[in-house]
């Protein structure tokens, strides 16, 4: 049997007690606390060999733990464990942040459907979270008119005779039509 000494520090008895009897089925010792203060406690008052802590605690952050366990000489490895996941897009981040359905529809959707290009919001979490900071901390700007004045903008400069949407174009192997559009060239 292995005397090697694991630290699990979470708020949940039910991952505390799983833990602890898988741990102690393949030969590890294991002490248990169910908050920051009492992880910190524990780690004064023991030396052990690998801490398992919860992200989120009642009384605080499982980091405050690592950087109490970091700080003491011959700190043990450590490992962060949480139920809680990170969205993975831009619609499942604004739920998760508790905004209602209606406004997700009624301001998200337009607003970062134009900056986006795609009304689902399936765009990632981690993109959206960037517009969404930049945004919030500037320097970034609105047309007056709203984001759908960005497209009107962009067509008002396709006169007659330049390429639009649903354009046909021509190659030797026939014709074909394609979804998008071209853009003039730059104005010097």
């Amino acid at each position: 049997m292995s005397h090697k000494k694991i630290l699990v520090v979470d708020d949940e008895p039910s991952i505390r007690e799983m833990l602890t009897i898988f741990l102690e089925e393949v030969g590890y010792r294991v002490a248990t606390a169910d908050s920051v203060a009492g992880g910190l406690q524990s780690l004064d008052s023991q030396r052990y060999d690998l801490v398992m802590c919860d992200l989120k605690l009642p009384d605080g952050s499982g980091l405050e733990v690592l950087e109490h366990a970091r700080s003491r000489p011959n700190h043990p490895p450590f490992i962060i464990i949480t139920a809680h996941t990170t969205p993975q897009h831009a619609l499942e981040a604004l739920r998760a942040e508790g905004f209602s359905e209606a406004m997700i529809d009624r301001f998200f959707r337009p607003f970062l459907g134009g900056a986006f290009l795609e009304r689902e919001l399936s765009t990632s979490s981690r993109m959206f979270e960037f517009v969404y900071r930049m945004f919030a901390q500037g320097p970034a700007t609105l047309p007056a008119r709203g984001m759908g004045a960005i497209p009107e903008q962009l067509a008002a400069d396709l006169g007659p005779g330049k390429a639009g949407r649903r354009s046909t174009l021509r190659r030797s192997s026939g014709t074909t039509t394609l979804p998008c559009f071209s853009l003039p060239a730059a104005r010097t």
